[in-house]
């Protein structure tokens, strides 16, 4: 989905540089409201708010990733766990 926007921005012929931009902003006000408000990160409700029809290729995940050392050095980050190891 966030491909599919970018495309859009560059279709626009908007600078390469400044759709990273756009998508940087874009990506840090998500993260922020789930932060804040503690509601899941809904992709159907993102890509309505992009005006981008949805598409279930977007549930598809190009890569398994192992989000678990990810969480615990956020919740370290967060104060929640102080018994946390780094991964580097």
């Amino acid at each position: 989905m966030f491909a599919t926007y970018f495309e859009r921005l560059l279709a626009r012929q908007m600078p390469k540089m400044k759709a990273i931009g756009h998508m940087s902003g874009k990506v840090a006000k998500i993260i922020y409201s789930v932060l804040k408000t503690g509601v899941p990160y809904d992709p159907k409700r993102h890509a309505a708010a992009c005006g981008i029809p949805w598409n279930e290729q977007y549930k598809e995940k190009p890569f398994d990733i192992d989000v678990e050392p990810f969480e615990a050095e956020a919740k370290m980050l967060n104060g929640k766990s102080s018994s946390v190891e780094l991964v580097s």
